[in-house]
C-alpha cells in the first residue's frame, strides 16, 4: 500500500483490506522532517530492532510524503500489538 499525503494529519493507521489477512494491523507513520520529535517519541524509541525504524518514516518528495506499508519481506513494516 502507498499513501500520498499533502498535509500532516495524524500518525496512526489501522486496519487492513488485504486478502488473506483477517486481523487488524496497527502501525504508525512518522515524518522524516520531524527528526527531533521522532527522537523524543516514546513509542518509536521502544522498537528493539533499530534497523526496522525506517519502515515507519515517511519521506518527503516535494510537497508530498511517500510511505509504503510492506506486509512481509526484508522491508516489512513494523506493526504493533495493541
Amino acid at each position: 500500500m502507498t499513501f500520498f499525503l499533502k498535509a500532516k494529519p495524524f500518525k496512526r493507521f489501522g486496519g487492513s483490506d488485504v486478502t488473506g489477512i483477517n486481523i487488524g494491523l496497527q502501525t504508525r507513520m512518522y515524518f522524516g522532517d520531524e527528526q527531533k520529535a521522532n527522537e523524543e517519541d516514546p513509542i518509536l524509541q521502544r522498537i528493539e530492532h533499530r534497523v526496522r525504524v525506517p519502515t515507519l518514516i515517511a519521506r518527503a518528495e516535494g510537497d508530498t510524503y511517500h510511505f509504503d506499508i510492506h506486509l512481509q519481506g526484508e522491508n516489512e513494516t513494523v506493526f504493533f500489538d495493541i
